[in-house]
């Protein structure tokens, strides 16, 4: 049935998925859709149509400013994304074209427009050789990983943007700006990600956790100490993941240093 604000005889079904989970806005004839995430209006659809050919014309117009709208939605989401993640414009441009060739190729249908512009945002950032990770993408998106994940690969695939997978070390540069440690730190943390997927000892592990690992066990190393809470909080990740991650490490390269 239809959801939040439901306005009596005006729509039952979503008009792209057939989803009746809908939600009305208080303030404007919009339509939020939480069946396929996307965006429609309600003058769009409740009008009656005209009779003869002309009904086939007058849908297709509807329809069409339709998926204006729910372009203008999505881009302004990859808008939100990208200032909300502190992104250069660059992002943004680059994004918003991903997102309008899936458009093209009707990549979208079914699939909610919150995911696909965060998706769209996340490859961006892959293309322009910026790090920021997928959990960060998906909490500044307002998505779950796992949705954020599934989509990303889904555009990657039909897209064929063949971009290769986020590396441990692009994330260096970052986590120790934002914990003010000196060149020394970089090297180090760069030198344990070195040996230790010589070692193997990186498969299946997220970069952010791998690189906090380093970055912590460094710190310590070269006389910088910075606290698990400070370290897990640069890498935007949870300090037991960072345990897990600098034991993990330490134990395979034979580290032998007292962590705190």
């Amino acid at each position: 049935m239809a959801g939040t604000g439901e306005r009596a005889g005006s729509i039952e079904a979503c008009p792209f998925c057939g989803s009746g989970d809908l939600v009305f806005s208080g303030s404007s004839d919009g339509v939020n859709c939480n069946g396929c995430g996307r965006r429609f209006y309600l003058s769009d659809y409740i009008q009656k149509d005209m009779p003869g050919t002309g009904d086939y014309h007058h849908k297709a117009d509807r329809m069409s400013e339709s998926a204006e709208r729910n372009l203008a939605f999505a881009l302004s989401e990859i808008g939100r994304i990208v200032t909300a993640n502190g992104l250069p414009p660059s992002v943004r441009g680059s994004a918003d074209s991903i997102y309008r060739r899936a458009a093209d190729m009707d990549l979208i249908r079914g699939r909610p427009i919150d995911a696909l512009a965060a998706a769209s945002v996340y490859a961006a950032c892959r293309i322009s050789g910026i790090p920021r990770t997928m959990d960060e993408i998906a909490e500044n998106g307002g998505v779950g990983r796992k949705e954020l994940g599934r989509t990303y690969r889904h555009l990657s695939k039909e897209l064929g943007l063949a971009l290769s997978p986020a590396r441990p070390q692009d994330y260096i540069g970052r986590y120790c700006d934002s914990l003010k440690l000196g060149t020394e730190v970089r090297e180090k943390s760069l030198s344990l990600i070195r040996k230790a997927s010589e070692s193997d000892l990186l498969s299946g592990l997220g970069p952010a956790g791998v690189t906090a690992a380093a970055v912590y066990i460094s710190a310590i190393i070269c006389g910088e100490h910075r606290s698990q809470k400070q370290v897990a909080d640069a890498a935007g990740i949870s300090e037991v993941t960072l345990r897990s991650r600098y034991r993990k490490l330490a134990d395979g390269l034979g580290i032998r240093i007292e962590f705190s």
